[in-house]
């Protein structure tokens, strides 16, 4: 997920239980479950390998995202509570008090960022009723972020990424789902179409 590994690699699974003292059985496990989940493709032929990455699948994935979270944070607005309203703000705040990350090195302050970042994106559609869309919004929210640290290739940092954040969450607890959910829309489609420029020009 954090980009480091390029797409289309090749996944060796004795290289791999050497990395992470283990045994092959394990390995061979853990990629499977990773094949079915999408992150790891298994080929007869070639054994395992990591997913690839195209602007095609980014812009197929980022489509079903805000489609999925329009449905979870419309509802989110009708039927959330104060507990809901506050947890929303508690996240913006939290993640407002720190810098965005701009790079790809993984440092404990990088990780922090984007587990906070998944928090407020979580804390958005949390009080809709389905959960199976909730998990279905998570899963995108992963799928998208692996594209997005494969975008921070570009070294540009968006300055504007806490103002947008905030904008989004004013309007979510002010229960305005056309603001709230336009600007989230135009939030996703910002870094999709970075992360297509990084895409096309790294030639991935």
């Amino acid at each position: 997920m954090n980009g480091m590994l390029p797409a289309e690699s090749k996944l060796k699974t004795r290289n791999l239980a050497e990395r992470f003292d283990v045994g092959l059985s394990p390995i061979r496990e853990a990629l499977s479950r990773l094949s079915s989940e999408g992150w790891v493709v298994q080929s007869d032929r070639r054994g395992f390998s990591v997913v690839s990455a195209s602007v095609e699948e980014l812009w197929d994935l980022h489509r079903a995202r805000c489609m999925l979270n329009e449905a979870g944070l419309r509802e989110s607005i009708e039927y959330g509570d104060a507990e809901w309203e506050e947890n929303v703000l508690l996240s913006c705040i939290r993640i407002s008090r720190l810098q965005r990350p701009a790079d790809l090195q993984i440092t404990a302050e990088a990780e922090h960022w984007n587990k906070l970042h998944r928090a407020f994106h979580s804390s958005l559609v949390s009080a809709c009723r389905s959960k199976r869309l909730v998990e279905y919004c998570e899963k995108l929210f992963d799928e998208i972020e692996r594209y997005r640290r494969i975008g921070l290739t570009l070294g540009k940092a968006r300055s504007n990424v806490a103002d947008e954040h905030r904008a989004i969450a004013d309007a979510a607890v002010a229960r305005d789902p056309e603001l709230a959910i336009s600007l989230l829309n135009k939030h996703f489609t910002t870094t999709v179409e970075q992360v297509d420029q990084a895409i096309q020009k790294s030639d991935i």
